[in-house]
């Protein structure tokens, strides 16, 4: 692995390129669910066409992140992050100006892996370039970037949508995006990456890891509709509250990432023994009783 010490204006322009790509691929999470309402309207989508927008992106960056971090391991970190830029700069474009919903779903995919190219080997080049004296400031800076793009998202976001249009936050994105790949391409040359046995990549893991996360995904999205059949035929209070719970979940997972995904899949596991009480509507007036 390379670790021969770098300049400080390599320092300088790293810092503030993985910066801005800590900042602008949560910003792109919480910005569109403000546009999403918009973007419905536009397209004529249903509500869980609608929520799919916002999933498919988080799923496609959950699913390729370890993949992608190993491939920035082989092939040089610094390469895979440029490509990653060009990705999301590309999808981003494909995503303001898509001719329908389906095509939005596709193109919001691309922009998740282009997301996951940028997520996955950021940090490990702020590792690379500064030593350990000075890495707990650079990798704070890069934290504190990620949690300003989730808390503004909303805020640009609803201001973009409101006073340019819903295309104007793909734009903006678009271009941080091409920023941030010009100017890692042009000032950082040189390129980090795993010598040795090391370089070996796992397919059949990665596989392994895409299917199940994308399963677990695709679970925690159907069920509710089942549970809402059951709710028609008559198990009212219980499904309801089984669906709130996973809806709480499943908002808790797009905030807080992709590992609680697993929390929002256990919901279903957990909760009917927690609601067994209200299928009976005695059980349920002793049970408020008891309360009072």
């Amino acid at each position: 692995m390379g670790t021969k010490p770098v300049g400080a204006t390599v320092k300088r322009v790293v810092l503030a390129v993985t910066t801005v790509g800590a900042f602008l691929t949560p910003w792109m999470v919480s910005s569109i669910n403000i546009a999403l309402p918009t973007i419905g309207r536009q397209y004529s989508m249903s509500a869980v066409a609608m929520g799919w927008v916002s999933t498919i992106y988080i799923l496609a960056s959950a699913a390729l992140l370890v993949p992608f971090s190993k491939l920035g391991d082989i092939f040089g970190r610094r390469r895979i992050y440029v490509v990653g830029a060009v990705v999301f700069c590309i999808a981003s474009l494909l995503c303001a100006w898509t001719p329908n919903e389906h095509w939005l779903m596709v193109f919001r995919a691309l922009q998740g892996a282009g997301a996951a190219l940028i997520f996955g080997t950021g940090v490990a080049i702020v590792s690379s370039v500064f030593p350990p004296g000075e890495r707990g400031r650079a990798l704070g800076i890069n934290v504190a970037a990620t949690y300003l793009g989730l808390s503004a998202g909303p805020v640009l976001g609803g201001f973009m949508t409101q006073r340019l249009g819903w295309h104007s936050v793909f734009v903006a994105a678009a271009i941080l995006a091409a920023l941030v790949a010009a100017l890692m391409a042009v000032f950082v040359k040189q390129e980090w990456k795993v010598d040795g046995g090391r370089r070996r990549f796992d397919f059949v893991g990665s596989a392994i890891y895409v299917i199940a996360l994308t399963g677990f995904t695709w679970v925690c999205r159907t069920c509710p509709r089942c549970w809402a059949l059951r709710c028609w035929r008559g198990n009212t209070d219980a499904c309801t509250l089984r669906v709130v719970g996973i809806e709480m979940c499943r908002s808790f997972c797009s905030t807080c990432g992709c590992s609680a995904t697993i929390v929002s899949l256990l919901c279903p596991i957990w909760l009917p023994s927690s609601t067994t009480a209200l299928h009976s509507p005695s059980a349920s007036l002793s049970a408020s009783t008891s309360n009072t």
